[in-house]
């Protein structure tokens, strides 16, 4: 009885590692790199518009997407654009 217990809280405890192993890698990482990175394109961003606007440039182009999707690249969210 007791080598029946003991399989089966070895069973439980690797399912439930498995599953938290899982749900870290593919939710709750993904979702974490993507605030990261939304929260630095928009920084990097507003930086570089100050920077424009006291060079005296009136127009100048939103950087916001392409560093954001940069940023995804670096950490391995998305697949670098090949031309």
């Amino acid at each position: 009885m007791k080598k029946n217990l003991k399989t089966i809280i070895g069973a439980v405890l690797g399912t439930i590692i498995v599953l938290g192993f899982l749900f870290y890698w593919y939710s709750y990482r993904p979702a974490r790199i993507v605030s990261i990175c939304h929260l630095e394109a928009q920084k990097i961003a507003a930086d570089e518009n100050i920077k424009q606007a006291s060079l005296g440039h009136k127009y100048f182009v939103d950087q916001t997407d392409n560093l954001f999707y940069g940023c995804m690249v670096k950490y391995g969210l998305a697949e670098p654009l090949l031309n």
